[in-house]
């Protein structure tokens, strides 16, 4: 599978009092990651959305964490993620947190490809992962993205 690995600095901003990262910012990284993934493999969710104008997103249904090492400020940490599984409408995303060989950080996100319905269009119904977004994904590469801070 494709996996995309993002390299970040830890700033004053993501950490608590401590100098540790406040656990939400990782919730944070993950959808960074999630949406670095898709566009590396060419399927940016606005692109998506303008040749599919009932597209929706794909929202969470649902995320488990595990905190094992926390991350502190000045660090400089990797976050991987891929896809772990793909169901008709539904798929995994796969997030590994590290500093050199420590592990931080290992999540799992279930989610589901979903267009609008309804008279309004605000109703949300899950549809099919479109072929060509599976194969995008499913391509065998490792991808590292360096993010540079102020």
């Amino acid at each position: 599978m494709l996996e995309v690995q993002l390299e970040i600095f830890v700033e004053w901003g993501h950490c608590d009092p401590a100098k540790i990262v406040f656990n939400p910012n990782f919730f944070i990284w993950m959808e960074s990651g999630m949406h670095r993934l898709f566009s590396t493999a060419g399927h940016t969710i606005s692109r998506i959305t303008d040749s599919h104008p009932l597209f929706r997103g794909v929202p969470l249904l649902q995320t488990q964490a595990n905190f094992q090492t926390p991350a502190k400020l000045g660090d400089t940490i990797t976050l991987a993620t891929c896809i772990s599984r793909f169901g008709n409408t539904s798929f995994e995303v796969c997030y590994r947190f590290f500093r050199g060989e420590d592990v931080l950080c290992t999540a799992v996100q279930t989610r589901v490809w979903c267009y609008a319905e309804g008279e309004e269009q605000e109703a949300l119904k899950p549809a099919p992962i479109p072929e060509s977004v599976r194969v995008a994904l499913s391509d065998n590469r490792q991808v590292c993205i360096k993010l540079v801070s102020d």
